[in-house]
């Protein structure tokens, strides 16, 4: 799915539960189907999974106000970026 990113957001912090979250929040905007302009939405990202990708939180950064090509799993997660 081709989105234009339009912010990144790193996270690390400890819930109330005490879990640590740590991960990439992605600020992502697509044209959509009865959406005048973009549809805008943010995509959660865990820091393993985003390891596993193989590009670098600065090159993500890099690539702001640029379209990057995400991948979606059945479960509507994001499983893989290309810039």
């Amino acid at each position: 799915m081709k989105v234009n990113l339009i912010g990144v957001r790193e996270l690390d912090f400890e819930t109330d539960k005490g879990d640590q979250v740590q991960g990439i929040k992605l600020f992502i905007a697509y044209p959509d189907d009865g959406v005048y302009g973009n549809c805008t939405e943010s995509r959660f990202v865990t820091a393993e999974r985003f390891d596993g990708f193989g590009i670098k939180l600065q090159d993500l950064i890099d690539h702001i106000d640029q379209v990057i090509d995400i991948e979606i799993n059945p479960k509507n997660k994001i499983v893989g970026i290309t810039l």
